[in-house]
């Protein structure tokens, strides 16, 4: 088993295995890390299908009274409304601090899972198993949880860590191909930010990992989560150099609030990093090169048949406003100064955008016909 931990204050480890999830060593791990009897999966109703129920029966062998909570698979179900009608099962069934959370399923589901660790009882103990790709490399990783708003995505949230990170790479064989390529998105941004040759492997291995060649998707998970990991242990609250980890991801949320969900995170985060490289070139930061390298190797993971509109654009620069990153009334971007290396100005790691450079990189990606 590979194992990857995260050294804060309050160190855990990422478990890697292939066929880990039904196994005596998952019972093992579980055993000493939630002691208590009571185990709570929270999941999303498609996970549910496939595999809660068989976790939830696998656990039982240590004689852990674990029962399943589920909820709807989309990002309309990441909500207030959501964490409320979970908490209140919880406390109707007597549930008290000695119950273990486990967040089972992708970013959505490993998100509200956070959220309610975080908040019932001011603090439960959590871990996480991811069951996509996304959620492998990146949403399960670091502690940050968070819901939506009408306003915006992710507006509500906590910091708060897992015991663990459990992950089976086994379980993406259930995922399509467009699900596969949401993640490598956020594997993409790893690299753009920390390693020109981790992107140089993503850019040539990208159909064998999506045939789910095991051996390349194993070192690719690795990487990512060891990126993830170093920049996490430098910065656990998301005040400094972990701002890095957001490129891509200002104007990304503002276009999946604007698509109404219609693009995937990954996809939505991959047009955010195009666009994001395109006002680092227009700066002066970034070289031409490099904004086509990241141009045609990121479009890859976008969704073929998806069409961005003036429409959609135009509302996306509404929602840039109510960015977590805006200061003083002004979003604020991630920009490249080389694939591999943000340019950072005055320990500032994400800065202001003239507007009509702004303007210039949504109409970019919009007029472009990128995938």
């Amino acid at each position: 088993m590979q194992v990857i931990p995260i050294m804060t204050d309050d160190t855990y480890n990422i478990y890697l295995q292939r066929k880990v999830l039904f196994s005596d060593q998952l019972l093992t791990l579980i055993s000493s890390l939630a002691p208590n009897r009571n185990l709570i999966i929270v999941t999303d109703d498609n996970v549910n299908r496939l595999y809660a129920e068989k976790l939830c029966k696998h656990l039982k062998k240590i004689d852990k009274n674990c029962k399943i909570i589920s909820f709807g698979h989309g990002e309309a179900d990441k909500t207030l409304n959501t964490i409320e009608e979970i908490a209140e099962q919880l406390s109707a069934n007597n549930y008290s601090r000695d119950l273990c959370v486990v967040g089972f399923g992708g970013g959505i589901a490993t998100d509200i899972a956070g959220f309610i660790a975080a908040t019932f009882c001011r603090g439960v103990s959590l871990i996480q198993i991811p069951t996509t790709l996304l959620a492998m490399v990146d949403a399960s990783i670091g502690g940050k949880n968070g819901v939506n708003t009408r306003y915006g995505k992710n507006l509500i949230g906590t910091f708060y860590q897992p015991k663990a990170v459990i992950i089976d790479i086994t379980v993406l064989q259930t995922l399509d191909k467009r699900a596969l390529n949401n993640g490598i998105a956020e594997m993409f941004k790893h690299a753009a930010i920390f390693s020109d040759q981790y992107f140089d492997f993503l850019d040539e291995n990208l159909e064998r990992i999506l045939d789910l060649d095991l051996e390349v998707l194993m070192t690719a998970i690795i990487k990512s989560c060891e990126i993830k990991r170093m920049i996490v242990q430098e910065d656990k609250y998301d005040v400094g150099v972990r701002n890095i980890l957001n490129y891509g991801h200002t104007v990304g949320h503002a276009l999946e609030m604007a698509t109404e969900h219609e693009l995937m995170h990954g996809e939505a985060v991959a047009y955010g990093m195009i666009a994001e490289a395109h006002m680092a070139k227009s700066l002066g930061h970034l070289k031409a090169s490099d904004f086509m390298r990241i141009c045609v190797a990121v479009a890859k993971t976008i969704h073929k048949d998806f069409q961005l509109t003036k429409e959609m654009v135009t509302i996306c620069r509404q929602y840039l406003m109510n960015d977590k990153k805006t200061k003083n009334g002004r979003p604020r971007f991630v920009l490249l100064e080389r694939i591999g290396k943000v340019f950072v100005n005055r320990e500032e790691y994400c800065g202001e955008v003239p507007e009509e450079i702004i303007s210039a990189a949504l109409e970019y990606i919009q007029e472009e016909r990128l995938c």
